[in-house]
């Protein structure tokens, strides 16, 4: 797979994660915020169920370290995320579900690593998300351009900075990095 196909199967996926994170609404699936308590060594989520449609996690890391907290389909497949969540602050992950099924929570202490894992059950159907006046479809293709064109900066300036390194030029590398790493 070319780096340019993964780029763009990533922005894909990024732009799912960004359309289930987005939203006001409140829900929970069926009645508001799910409490998830993150620590060092613990991922503590006050239910391990919901309603499918909008499901509303809110996350307070009460550890030392700063952390991440996901809810996963089958195979890893990220639903949404939300990150950097520092020491004594609250997070809000809002995700539109839309199938019943068998998912997985994770908090991610120091942000590495597969996580603390819990198990986390949907129930009902939401039915299927409607795009009226095609906004959705519009994002998608605004999305689409706008991954392209970061692939097409990233793959060359990568190429430079590895070359750098591959050299011995390790200022010409420090140089390089924050340039090919914006993309």
């Amino acid at each position: 797979m070319s780096a340019k196909s993964l780029a763009v199967l990533t922005g894909a996926g990024l732009l799912v994660v960004l359309t289930a994170c987005g939203g006001g609404e409140d829900d929970a699936g069926s009645g508001g915020a799910i409490a998830v308590t993150a620590t060092d060594t613990a991922c503590e989520v006050a239910t391990t169920s919901a309603n499918a449609g909008k499901i509303t996690f809110e996350v307070t890391n009460k550890g030392s370290k700063v952390t991440e907290f996901y809810l996963y389909a089958k195979g890893d497949r990220i639903m949404g995320e939300v990150e950097n969540i520092a020491p004594g602050l609250t997070r809000r992950l809002i995700v539109d579900v839309r199938e019943a099924g068998s998912y997985q929570t994770a908090c991610k202490p120091g942000m590495r690593g597969k996580g603390i894992r819990g198990e986390f059950t949907v129930t009902g159907s939401a039915g299927a998300q409607r795009d009226e006046g095609g906004a959705l479809a519009a994002a998608v293709r605004e999305y689409r351009g706008y991954v392209n064109d970061e692939v097409e900066q990233l793959v060359p300036r990568t190429e430079q900075f590895v070359a750098a390194v591959k050299a011995g030029q390790v200022q010409r590398a420090k140089d390089l990095f924050p340039v090919a790493r914006t993309h």
